[in-house]
Order: structure tokens, then sequence, then C-alpha cells
């Protein structure tokens, strides 16, 4: 997920944000237009695209699974199979070469989880966040305040786990 972010932020830029748009000049006009409405918008398609990538990356940072119907994160419970037991491991230390470690039945939470995001991992994605959507801001430079206006809140809460210790929720 992490490659087609930064292809899609680092794409986006390279296409005219008004071709095949019809974007009056009237800064009071919503950027998001009526779902009601049939005619939508290569940019709101691109908005719509950006703040569904958002909710993904709050599920991949929360350790939740992907609900493709509803499109949003959930929780789940991954169980242990019955008899299923977590051993104490053996763990190389670079400074006492081998030890062992004791590693909990059951993480701190109640149920195990699904994978996080490594820190390296995490790093890269703010700097692609950061990076692409300052490419996308000057890129609506142009556009009127009500099109600009949504997406300069896009990402804001991805970052705004990224931003919390230890990601606790």
């Amino acid at each position: 997920m992490l490659k087609i972010t930064g292809d899609l932020l680092d794409a986006v830029p390279g296409y005219s944000p008004f071709s095949g748009t019809n974007i009056p000049d009237e800064e009071e006009l919503p950027a998001v237009s009526d779902p009601q409405d049939g005619d939508v918008s290569p940019l709101e398609s691109l908005y719509q695209l950006l703040t569904g990538l958002d909710r993904a990356w709050v599920a991949c940072l929360r350790c939740q699974a992907w609900d493709h119907i509803e499109r949003r994160g959930v929780d789940i419970e991954l169980e242990l199979d019955e008899g299923e037991e977590v051993e104490d491991a053996m763990v190389e230390d670079s400074y006492d070469d081998i030890k062992e470690a004791e590693i909990p039945d059951r993480p701190i939470s109640d149920a195990p989880r699904l994978a996080s995001l490594t820190s390296t991992d995490e790093v890269r994605l703010r700097s692609m966040l950061v990076t692409g959507m300052g490419a996308i801001e000057d890129w609506l430079e142009d556009a009127p305040n009500a099109v600009r206006g949504p997406f300069t809140a896009l990402f804001e809460e991805t970052f705004e786990h990224l931003d919390r210790p230890y990601h606790v929720f």
C-alpha cells in the first residue's frame, strides 16, 4: 500500500487539474457535489479516492481488517487454536549472544491483533503524505477555494494516528 500511495500522490500533479471539468469561478460552490447528481468531476473522484486511502491507512495504523463493503477498518478478534500456546523464545542479543526472552501468552490487549507497520514504514508514509499533499495543493493553486478547501484536510486522521505515541487507541 505504501508503493500505491507514493505512486498515486506522485502521479496526480502530472495531469491538468481542470481537464474534463467545468469548474465555475464562483468560490461559494461546494467542492463535493450532491450525490444525487450524476455528474461527478474528476477532482471529486480524486477527492473520494484520497479519502478512501486515508481511511485505509487509519485501518492499517489501528491494526484493523478492511471491510470492503463499508469501506472502513473493522476490529477483529484473532483466536489461538485449541491447545496452542506461546512458549518462551530464544532471542539474539548483540551484547549477551543468546538469551531466553519471556513472551506473554497474549499481547497487552486481550486478543491478538494484526501486525502493525514498522517505524520505518510509518516514517516513509508520513514523508509520502507530506510531500504528495504539498504537491497536490500546489497543483490546485489556481482552483477556487471551494475546490481547494477539502483537499487541504485530507489525511488528517492518518496524521493524527501517526502522531500518537505508541498508537494508543
